[in-house]
């Protein structure tokens, strides 16, 4: 696709996947039909506003290596994935819908705090946000969280109690929160010291910890 004619085309058509990779014109998103349920956008390094609210059927939205995206107004309210990698400009998080179960952000260097995470969200990766402080109250529902290379995140909010996955590597943490019973894959490669003093949950089955995989179970 290599001009707006050509977009305005493909929407005429009422699709249900919108793809749009390397398009240095856009700079701005035209009106989506409601038809549309995954809508990607890879390397449109000049695109810098929405320019519209989203329709609310949506319920995939990836942005990568957007680099002039700055802040996203309003999200559908059936969204269920966002990821927004690679997008350098992007300083806050947009208002999260409840529904949302997966959300990654990595590669946001510019971001500096996320908060108001939605009750319902299962997955959260923040990797390689050189700019993040601070991460917000987690969800009781988060199943699986990693954070690598945050190297300006010195805390982390208390850990779900069903809280699975935990992978927490070359970060600037100085403490760690109480490891859940529930916890099953653990890497804390970078800041293993942390685990001194504290009890290995009962059911974890793999842990990654001083340059190598430690079995259990």
């Amino acid at each position: 696709m290599e001009s707006r004619e050509a977009l305005d085309q493909l929407l005429s058509t009422r699709p249900d996947t919108v793809s749009l990779y390397q398009q240095d014109w856009l700079t701005q998103l035209p009106e989506l039909p409601d038809s549309v349920r995954t809508l990607a956008v890879r390397s449109c390094s000049n695109l810098s506003d929405l320019g519209i609210s989203l329709p609310d059927s949506i319920e995939i939205i990836n942005f990568y290596g957007s680099a002039s995206l700055q802040g996203i107004p309003g999200l559908p309210k059936s969204l269920k994935r966002l990821m927004l990698n690679y997008c350098s400009g992007l300083t806050f998080l947009p208002q999260l819908p409840q529904g949302l179960t997966r959300l990654e952000a990595d590669d946001a260097t510019a971001l500096v705090e996320v908060d108001n995470l939605p009750e319902g969200l299962e997955e959260l990766s923040l990797n390689r946000c050189s700019s993040l402080k601070r991460i917000g109250k987690l969800p009781s529902t988060l199943t699986a969280l990693c954070i690598r290379e945050c190297k300006e995140l010195k805390e982390l909010p208390d850990l779900p109690a069903g809280l699975k996955t935990l992978f927490i590597t070359d970060c600037g943490l100085t403490s760690l929160p109480e490891l859940p019973a529930s916890l099953q894959l653990l890497d804390l490669s970078g800041v293993e010291h942390l685990l001194s003093g504290k009890k290995t949950p009962a059911r974890l089955h793999s842990m990654i910890a001083f340059g190598g995989w430690l079995h259990r179970g």
